[in-house]
């Protein structure tokens, strides 16, 4: 209800150039049905206006509000990742199209609960950083995965600064890539090239922009090097085409589950384990 709510706000903030030119209409209208003589009709349409003002008022004030409660949690956030991270060295700017800060605390926990020897990322940016800073305490590693060759540079040279030894970054185009379902833009990834198996897997690219369900094929392409219990982790996930794309996951592979237990972020996180010894029901 929160989020439709939201919505409703954002809407309501988007059109405010139609919010005023609705009042200027009904102003305009009320006068000349006073000129009239329409005292009646005129009466009422001034006290919808008021009304449809008044809704308007308290729905921007919603708006802001929650807009400044989300603020104040991704700032919470950030500071839980630098205390957990213990950095001397600043992390890229955050949110837009960077993960945001939830998701990235969200990393934190779950690389720590899971201990995976190989994280597989494919987007790269501060998420990155984050991984390759946490894994180092129990040795693990990642492979970072990036088609936009001005970034990935970016991201590299970020790597050298924070000192990480652990993080394969390979920026690679994004190619045609045929699935028995279609044709897809998707990175060019031989999978024979990595040479252990996935433990987790971090969901962030390519771009929503490119296709449909962008993000589809990274468990048809990648789903043979996941080891008997990785885990996946989707970002964005609140976006419709993500939660297509989970449900056509969850559908293509039986060994897939979606786990519980997800904290609520600003653009939503799924988490799915995979089991494939476990025989599904479905």
């Amino acid at each position: 209800m929160e989020k439709v709510r939201s919505l409703r706000f954002s809407w309501l903030w988007t059109h405010r150039g139609t919010v005023s030119a609705v009042t200027l209409l009904a102003l305009l209208v009320s006068i000349e049905l006073l000129r009239l003589g329409y005292h009646y009709q005129a009466l009422w349409l001034l006290a919808g206006l008021s009304f449809y003002l008044l809704q308007t008022f308290f729905s921007l004030h919603h708006r802001g509000v929650n807009a400044a409660r989300q603020n104040y949690n991704q700032i919470e956030h950030l500071f839980n990742i630098h205390a957990a991270l213990k950095l001397d060295t600043p992390l890229p700017k955050m949110r837009n199209w960077a993960i945001s800060p939830d998701v990235g605390s969200f990393l934190i926990t779950k690389a720590q609960e899971l201990k995976p020897k190989l994280i597989v990322e494919l987007g790269s940016g501060a998420s990155t950083l984050i991984l390759g800073t946490i894994a180092e305490a129990w040795g693990g590693r990642v492979l970072s995965f990036e088609h936009d060759s001005q970034f990935g540079q970016e991201t590299l040279a970020r790597i050298r600064r924070f000192g990480l030894k652990n993080i394969e970054l390979r920026v690679v185009p994004l190619k045609e890539t045929q699935l028995s379902d279609g044709l897809w833009k998707w990175y060019d990834i031989d999978p024979a090239s990595i040479h252990e198996s996935i433990d987790l897997l971090f969901v962030d690219g390519p771009p929503e922009f490119l296709q449909k369900m962008s993000r589809y094929p990274a468990l048809p392409i990648l789903q043979k090097k996941l080891s008997p219990s990785a885990h996946i982790i989707l970002d964005d996930a609140d976006r419709v085409d993500e939660r297509r794309v989970i449900e056509a996951w969850l559908t293509a592979f039986p060994e897939l589950h979606a786990s519980a237990g997800v904290p609520d972020s600003e653009a939503g996180i799924a988490l799915l384990e995979w089991r494939p010894t476990v025989q599904s029901t479905k």
